[in-house]
Formats: C-alpha cells, structure tokens, sequence
C-alpha cells in the first residue's frame, strides 16, 4: 500500500520526490491474500464444515459489527489518503507519508481492515474456517505486504518514516 499524508510534527506533507522510486512489491498481495481467505473458508465450511455452538446469534451480531468497523476504517483510511491524490494500491510506490486520520494509531490500518473484515464474515456468516484463517491472513499481510511496504518507505522518506514508526506501532 502506497502511503501518503500530512507529518503530525509539521502539519505539512512530506512528498517523495523521486519519480523513479520502486513499488514495494509488483504483486497487490493484500486483496489476494483476503479474496484468497474468504475463498479458503468457503471452500473449507463447505467441504468440511465445523459445529456452530451460537443458539442465540450473539456471535453472528458480533460478526457484523466488526465487518461494519473493518469498512469503517478502510472508508477513514482512504478518505484520509484522498486529499493527498496518493493511490492505494499496494504494488505502487509511495508519493507522500500518510500520519493522519487512522495512520495515528497503526501504521497499517487498511491491513488491520482487512484482517477483521475475514474474521467479521466468519463470525457473521457462521463459518470457523473464516475465523481461523484470520491469523494466517495476518501472518500473510505482516511478510508480504507490510515488511516490503515498509522498506519502502523508509527507503523514500528516510528520518521522516523513522520518526513516524517509532511513534507508531505496526498493528496497534
């Protein structure tokens, strides 16, 4: 995911200036990693299909409300990254630093989205596989996606990107 916005110590914007900066992978590995997860699960729940113990929907509901706050933050995240005309695709190279909106409290928020957004389908749509595929989509999102992406960025915004994950954490 390219990464671009406003610096919370000078409330400016810290572009790259390098036209010839690399992408941090050629592949956009995290919309494969939760299409490939929720296919996954599907298949799995439909294959092998695990025991529901919920009677009474409560987890069901629960479901839905992290799904709802997974879509949330993933509309925060690119309403934030919006005014910055930086693109989201995660086999892009980064044009600004993005700090704002919900970059203050993880420096991958889209990723954590997405995470919750398969773990949210398990638990709504009553399918465990979902569920435990979570943690592997996250495992899959921390070495193909993040570790690359953040090289990048340190690589294109040096002290600046330093300075930003010694604030913040790289999930929470």
């Amino acid at each position: 995911m390219e990464v671009a916005t406003t610096t919370a110590s000078t409330g400016g914007t810290v572009e790259n200036d390098s036209n010839q900066q690399t992408a941090p992978s050629s592949i956009p590995w995290p919309p494969i990693i939760v299409a490939g997860s929720v296919l996954v699960g599907l298949l799995l729940a439909y294959i092998a299909p695990l025991p529901w113990p919920d009677a009474d929907g409560a987890l069901r509901g629960l479901g839905g409300l992290i799904v709802l706050a997974a879509l949330g933050i993933d509309l925060w995240g690119y309403r934030t990254f919006r005014p910055h005309q930086t693109t989201l695709r995660p086999d892009r190279a980064a044009s600004a630093l993005v700090t704002a909106g919900p970059f203050r409290y993880s420096r991958n928020p889209f990723y954590v989205g997405n995470v919750m957004l398969v773990v949210g389908l398990g638990l709504a749509f009553a399918n465990w596989w979902l569920v435990l595929l979570g943690p592997v989509a996250l495992v899959l999102m921390d070495r193909l996606a993040a570790r690359p992406e953040e090289k990048h960025l340190e690589d294109a915004f040096g002290a600046e990107y330093l300075a930003y994950k010694a604030r913040v954490g790289r999930w929470l």
